[in-house]
């Protein structure tokens, strides 16, 4: 797949991220960039649950085999301000990594790898019916509340 499609398809899926940000309350502006030619996504505050504190924060997500294969994970900045969340994820997920990624998982320097994947490992890249970015986050913010296992 050419870059041009790439994006075209990564724009049309962050349009539906900015969708989902955009239902909570903003305590601050959310939003969503592609970065680096479509390579990375930055995800500005993105709200979290009442019992997670901070209660909004920034992911990355790594692109760069989208949209044949899901980001593999999450990245968090590691920081004072984090440090609490991150071992409530660690706690919730047990799989966050400090400064290093497994698999085919990118490390991101002063980034925490958090393990998150689809059941079977499976992805099946479709925008409307199918596996794709906004429904992974829909699926993370959901797993967080404690209403999906």
């Amino acid at each position: 797949m050419n870059t041009t499609e790439k994006l075209r398809l990564l724009q049309a899926d962050m349009k539906n991220v900015q969708f989902f940000l955009d239902q909570f309350e903003p305590a601050k502006r959310r939003s969503v960039h592609i970065l680096e030619g479509g390579e990375l996504v930055i995800i500005k505050n993105y709200p979290l649950p009442d019992k997670y504190h901070p209660d909004e924060i920034d992911l990355v997500l790594v692109t760069s085999n989208y949209p044949q294969s899901p980001p593999q994970g999450m990245h968090v900045m590691q920081s004072a301000e984090n440090r609490a969340l991150l071992s409530q994820l660690n706690a919730k997920f047990g799989h966050t990594y400090n400064n290093a990624a497994v698999s085919e998982a990118e490390d991101i320097a002063g980034y925490s790898w958090l393990c998150l994947h689809y059941s079977g490992y499976k992805w099946q890249f479709d925008l409307d019916y199918g596996d794709n970015i906004y429904k992974l986050l829909v699926t993370f913010f959901a797993l967080l509340e404690g209403k999906k296992s």
